[in-house]
């Protein structure tokens, strides 16, 4: 299954950024390119990065290859359900590893989503940016 994320492959990473949060994360290519991702998720459901492990393996490489895993988690008593998209970046030194969670009830649903640039009204302007590190 294809994920936005596979626009990354076949370009080389220059710096890895993450919004406060973590609900958004930026690679910035060696050529200026800006790809932004988003947790986004419908009524009734959280989205958000877990964990996001291994960046330094993608900085100044070329992405070769995205692959995306995916698992359900149910939460007990609530009759709530976690769904779990595990990302994995690949390049030739390494692996970079996203998991991708959204909370919900079992009705509703998310996706870590590219963002289209650029910030044009009060309510979609660009997140601060931090450098990514190992969480």
């Amino acid at each position: 299954m294809s994920s936005d994320l596979d626009v990354l492959v076949g370009t080389t990473i220059a710096e890895v950024n993450v919004s406060d949060g973590m609900n958004d994360i930026q690679f910035v290519t060696t050529n200026k390119q800006k790809f932004h991702f988003q947790c986004c998720g419908e009524c009734c459901a959280y989205p958000f990065i877990e964990t996001l492990e291994n960046v330094k393996d993608i900085i100044g490489q070329e992405i070769t290859a995205v692959t995306a895993d995916y698992s359900d988690i149910e939460d007990g008593d609530d009759d709530g359900i976690t769904n779990c998209v595990f990302y994995t970046i690949k390049s030739l030194k390494g692996r970079c590893f996203i998991d991708f969670r959204v909370s919900h009830n079992g009705y509703y649903g998310g996706d870590l989503q590219l963002i289209n640039q650029p910030y044009d009204n009060q309510y979609n302007r660009e997140p601060k940016w931090h450098p990514a590190t190992d969480k």
